[in-house]
């Protein structure tokens, strides 16, 4: 069984006590971005990230220290039990394909952060070169799809507004794949529509 968790920012004792709370039928866990473990951010210690009860394999999200993450290009343990993502990739977990696209764009928090030192804007969205990872792949080839933003069909839905563009790459994505379950984050609140999982802050789900 794979679990799945929502945004932890910068939480470590949190997400640990969601962690030893799983059963031991779970396997492997999946976190779907702004979990911000930093080592090292701005340059000195901000929260002891030590490792966790199971490995937790994550994504980038809008809060996220890109220069720890911007050139790995397969899954990577940047700490002990944490292990990045890369957009685009694709990897089978417990008998399923599952398809990693992080990324988003910061809207509510834009004014409090710093460009270069805690917010990379260019960084943060999903881009066309994202979209681009996925073209090799029919639909069925992906069983889950783990995005940060929601596909923007979705965060229409649960805003009224209209999406990012982060959000319409990620539909892009969703549609080319054939619209799998897709499991996401970033809106803080549990949402469901159709096949897509909207994952509240410190939420989980299982798979």
């Amino acid at each position: 069984m794979i679990a799945f968790v929502g945004d932890v920012h910068h939480d470590p004792s949190k997400l640990e006590n969601i962690l030893r709370k799983l059963p031991d039928s779970v396997s492997a866990v999946i976190q779907v971005g702004d979990l911000e473990a930093f080592p090292n951010k701005f340059g000195l210690p901000m929260v002891p990230w030590r490792p966790m009860p199971k490995p937790v394999r994550f994504i980038c999200g809008n809060h996220h220290y890109y220069p720890d993450t911007r050139d790995l290009e397969r899954p990577t343990e940047i700490l002990p039990t944490f292990i990045f993502m890369p957009r685009g990739w694709v990897e089978e977990i417990e008998g399923r394909k599952i398809a990693f696209l992080g990324g988003g764009q910061t809207f509510m928090d834009a004014s409090t952060r710093i460009e270069g030192v805690d917010w990379w804007p260019e960084e943060e969205v999903v881009s066309e070169a994202d979209v681009a990872r996925f073209a090799s792949l029919d639909p069925g080839d992906v069983d889950i799809l783990v995005t940060h933003v929601p596909p923007a069909y979705v965060s229409y839905a649960m805003t009224g507004d209209r999406a990012m563009i982060s959000s319409e790459r990620v539909e892009q994505v969703w549609r080319h794949l054939g619209e799998p379950e897709l499991i996401c984050g970033h809106m803080h609140r549990e949402f469901r529509l159709g096949r897509v999982h909207a994952l509240p802050m410190l939420g989980y789900t299982f798979r």
